[in-house]
């Protein structure tokens, strides 16, 4: 009886020991997560990581590497993104953002991990409010707009909103490039992209792919004229819309 209550107290002991060490722990986490906001939460996301090397090839041809630059990507989801275009990139300055918090978080992680000094501070940004919530980012202080898979899984006010806003922020001769599945002339192809588009309307009656058509309408109300539509993998396309200079 004296050997059992002995090995009792023992383990009532070694159990009170490790209760304080997590809660010692859940204290440490708690401050770390405070002063280094999304540390330890790097979200990945597997197209993401198809495609980055894709679109960053159709950024070099597009974009003039020998002089800084002004970048923003609206939408920046987890942060793979900008992250492997600006460690190429590096005369670009790169100003994510993102409307979910989660993936604020998940930027910020990014941005911790690697160390770039030319990306910037993930800003939240909801693309269907005017531009002048953008974060306090200036008229026509930008070289590049970026906004990957957001048109179709997103309503129709974010894409009117993310027109208007980059018409008003881009320099003359700015482009915005758009990634994504679309529709065009009123066809969508091949199959897969049909159901695709048929799986988002079920979801939200404001998803679902868009036609480039309808786009370079929206655009050129806003001063944007779309230069040229590069065929991507997985049947998706980059569109490049330039701003017009008045003169």
């Amino acid at each position: 009886m004296k050997c059992k209550t002995h090995t009792f107290v023992g383990v009532v002991e070694w159990g009170t020991a490790l209760l304080g060490q997590l809660k010692w722990l859940h204290k440490v986490s708690r401050i770390t997560r405070r002063l280094y906001p999304g540390i330890g939460t790097m979200l990945s996301a597997a197209a993401a990581e198809r495609n980055k090397d894709p679109i960053l090839s159709v950024l070099r041809d597009i974009v003039n590497t020998e002089r800084p630059l002004q970048a923003l990507e609206i939408s920046s989801g987890t942060g793979q993104h900008v992250i492997h275009f600006a460690q190429t990139l590096r005369n670009i300055t790169w100003q994510p953002s993102e409307y979910d918090r989660q993936s604020l978080a998940s930027i910020e992680a990014y941005r911790a991990h690697y160390q770039l000094h030319n990306v910037k501070p993930a800003i939240h940004l909801d693309a269907s409010q005017p531009h002048q919530y953008w974060g306090g980012i200036q008229p026509e202080s930008l070289d590049l707009v970026l906004n990957i898979n957001m048109i179709h899984i997103s309503p129709l006010s974010c894409t009117e909103g993310l027109f208007k806003g980059t018409g008003a922020l881009l320099k003359p001769q700015g482009l915005l490039l758009t990634y994504g599945p679309y529709a065009v002339n009123g066809r969508i192809t091949p199959q897969s992209n049909v159901d695709f588009d048929y799986s988002l309307r079920q979801r939200h009656p404001e998803w679902g792919l868009k036609d480039i058509s309808f786009l370079n309408s929206v655009a050129q109300k806003n001063g944007l004229f779309l230069e040229k539509i590069v065929d991507m993998p997985a049947n998706n396309k980059c569109l490049l819309f330039r701003k017009e200079s008045l003169v």
